[in-house]
C-alpha cells in the first residue's frame, strides 16, 4: 500500500473509531477495506463496551490472529452482537483457539463466518468442540480442512445447517 492509500486509510478508521464510540447503529459494514490487526484491535475494544451493535462485517479484509484474539476477548464480554463475519481474513490457529474459548462464554452470537482462512485441522475441531457447548450459535461456516469423515460425523450429531464446511 502506497502511502497516500495508509494516511487515507488511517484517516478513515480514525474517523470510524470516533463514530463508534458514539455508535447506535446495530449493523457495521467493513467488508473489504484493507483492515488489519493494527484497526481491529481498537474496534475490539470498542465492541467490549458497545450495547447496541448487532452485526459486524468484516469480511474480505488482512485480520490476523492478534485481531481475531481482540475480538474474541470482546465477544467473550458483548452480549449485543448476533452477527460476525470475518470471511477470507488471515486468521490461523492461534485466533481460532482464542475465538472457541470466546463462544464457550458468549450466549448471543447466531452466525459466524470463517471461511477462507488459514486453519489448521485441529484448529477447526477446536471451534466445533466450543460450539457444540453453545446453543445459541445457530449458523457457523469454517474452512474445509478436515476429512469428509469427520465433516459427516459432525453434521450428523447437530442440526442441519448449523455446522456448514466449505471453502465457497
Amino acid at each position: 500500500m502506497e502511502r497516500g492509500q495508509t494516511e487515507a486509510l488511517e484517516s478513515t478508521v480514525r474517523e470510524f473509531l470516533a463514530q463508534m464510540r458514539r455508535c447506535t447503529d446495530v449493523n457495521i459494514d467493513l467488508l473489504a477495506k484493507g483492515l488489519t490487526d493494527r484497526y481491529v484491535v481498537p474496534l475490539a475494544s470498542l465492541l467490549h463496551k458497545n450495547q447496541t451493535l448487532t452485526s459486524l462485517q468484516l469480511g474480505y479484509n488482512r485480520v490476523g490472529d492478534e485481531g481475531a484474539c481482540a475480538l474474541a476477548e470482546a465477544l467473550a464480554h458483548n452480549h449485543t452482537l448476533t452477527y460476525l463475519d470475518l470471511y477470507q481474513n488471515e486468521i490461523g490457529p492461534r485466533g481460532a483457539r482464542a475465538l472457541a474459548a470466546a463462544l464457550s462464554h458468549n450466549s448471543t452470537l447466531e452466525y459466524l463466518d470463517l471461511r477462507h482462512n488459514p486453519m489448521e485441522a485441529e484448529a477447526v475441531r477446536t471451534l466445533v468442540v466450543a460450539l457444540q457447548a453453545n446453543p445459541t450459535i445457530k449458523c457457523v461456516h469454517l474452512p474445509q480442512v478436515l476429512s469428509f469423515e469427520e465433516v459427516r460425523s459432525f453434521v450428523n450429531r447437530y442440526p442441519a445447517g448449523r455446522f456448514i464446511f466449505s471453502d465457497d
